[in-house]
């Protein structure tokens, strides 16, 4: 009688090991590795990577307008963040070095996008609630930030990071989370530049001035 095969499974986020799903992990992976510094000085903390592996912050584009529009925001905001204007650099490539150099590493609590594990869930997917799925990371990401990340900074950036702060306070980090307001840096109208410019929700300018105040 042949021995159960114990099914794999992600440990970026839980699912089945289904060979494209890990493919697409480890290309992500190879590409925050790349640019990651030797010293974190602050850690920006996001939900989870997009879809698609072309808007994935950390792979350099290679022609202009690569990016879907959000996600080409998403990238100039946070190099904003980091003091880089893209208007002095020729390539991606060179931003995110520049970025690096600077000590600032963009990380997700769940390693794998939302739509995959919505994707999965199959039809309990109308289960899926987004908030509660970044939660079970909290353990996680503590131990990320303890024994790998150790940056100075924390800045929690995605719409629901704010649910593993609780855990980060309890952990003895508050000292090195940089909210706003008691909540996570968030810019609602990302990819709406009017309805950010209106109400002033900047998430590169916003980050810059929450780090300046505490340095």
């Amino acid at each position: 009688m042949n021995a159960q095969v114990r099914p794999l499974y992600c440990d970026g986020c839980g699912l089945p090991a289904i060979a494209s799903h890990l493919r697409r992990r480890y290309e992500r992976l190879e590409w925050a590795t790349k640019f990651r510094p030797i010293h974190i000085q602050v850690l920006l903390l996001n939900d989870a990577p997009p879809p698609l592996i072309e808007d994935f912050f950390y792979r350099p584009g290679t022609a202009d307008g690569e990016r879907s529009g959000y996600h080409r925001i998403f990238f100039e905001e946070l190099m904003a963040a980091a003091g880089i204007s893209l208007n002095q650099v020729d390539t991606e490539a060179e931003a995110l070095a520049k970025f690096q150099q600077h000590g600032f590493f963009l990380a997700d609590i769940c390693e794998c996008p939302m739509e995959e594990i919505a994707s999965a869930a199959g039809e309990s997917s109308k289960l899926f609630v987004r908030p509660a799925h970044i939660r079970k990371f909290a353990p996680i990401v503590l131990k990320r930030i303890e024994h790998s990340y150790k940056p100075k900074r924390i800045v929690p950036i995605g719409a629901d990071s704010g649910e593993v702060v609780p855990a980060l306070q309890q952990a003895g980090m508050a000292d090195r989370l940089v909210l706003e307001d008691g909540r996570p840096i968030f810019d609602p109208y990302l990819g709406d530049p009017a309805g950010s410019a209106e109400f002033a929700t900047s998430l590169g300018h916003r980050i810059e001035k929450a780090l300046a105040a505490i340095r």
